[in-house]
């Protein structure tokens, strides 16, 4: 038996990776630095979490979304959940990770082409999630989101 650990944390007003895969024929995939607003753990026996976001790098343009998440896999390094329609169809499915250097580097290299942590503050170089808050700042404005509650 292996040892418990601990689901990935998701913690407002924190960064994360997000790739998301279209259900239909996947050419609506994409990946983006998301900024978590809020959070409500929705529970039962599949687990449901509502999320309020800033994805900056969405399909069409940045935008803030309200999601249902149904978790499929939660553990230490990942979130993998199906995106919710309101009638509870599945529209696609999201793996959220940790946000990095090296995971900007790869998936959004315009990023930190465009954001070069040069141009920041020492301090704000140290972390990915302090360098997309200031590269970003526009997105850590509070949510005007009312969705019964939440962290």
């Amino acid at each position: 038996m292996q040892p418990y650990s601990a689901p990935l944390p998701l913690q407002p007003r924190h960064w994360y990776a997000w790739q998301c895969i279209s259900a239909d024929d996947g050419a609506d995939s994409y990946f983006s630095p998301v900024y978590l607003k809020r959070i409500v753990d929705r529970g039962g026996l599949a687990p449901v979490l509502t999320l309020a976001i800033a994805n900056v790098l969405h399909l069409d343009q940045p935008q803030d979304e309200i999601l249902s998440l149904r978790t499929i896999r939660h553990d230490c390094r990942l979130l993998i959940a199906d995106v919710l329609e309101p009638g509870g169809t599945p529209s696609s499915t999201v793996i959220v990770t940790p946000i990095t250097f090296g995971w900007l580097r790869r998936h959004a290299p315009h990023v930190t082409d465009q954001y070069p942590s040069a141009l920041l503050d020492h301090e704000d170089t140290a972390s990915a999630d302090r360098y997309l808050g200031r590269a970003f700042p526009y997105v850590t404005q509070p949510c005007l989101c009312h969705d019964g509650g939440g962290r």
